[in-house]
């Protein structure tokens, strides 16, 4: 069963996305902008699977963004607006 997309509003667009962990090592988000003309990125993360066996886009992973401390997971809308917004 694939994973519905969900809707995020950037810069006045609609895009729909789907963050999927493909396996332990490899998953991948979807980003389509919705309405005319529409377009895809599909992009990969490869990464080390964490000491439970899974993701840590997935479960979360500790990162620093300007000096501030944050969890990253790509299940989070807010994140991935920020790809998003850095991609346009």
């Amino acid at each position: 069963m694939k994973k519905k997309l969900r809707k995020i509003m950037i810069r006045n667009h609609q895009f729909l996305w789907r963050y999927t962990q493909d396996n332990a090592n490899l998953s991948t988000l979807l980003v389509q902008r919705e309405g005319k003309p529409v377009w895809r990125w599909r992009i990969r993360f490869h990464t080390q699977d964490t000491w439970t066996g899974g993701n840590p886009l997935n479960e979360g992973i500790a990162v620093t963004r300007e000096g501030e401390a944050i969890e990253l997971n790509l299940n989070r809308p807010g994140h991935v607006g920020e790809i998003i917004q850095y991609l346009l």
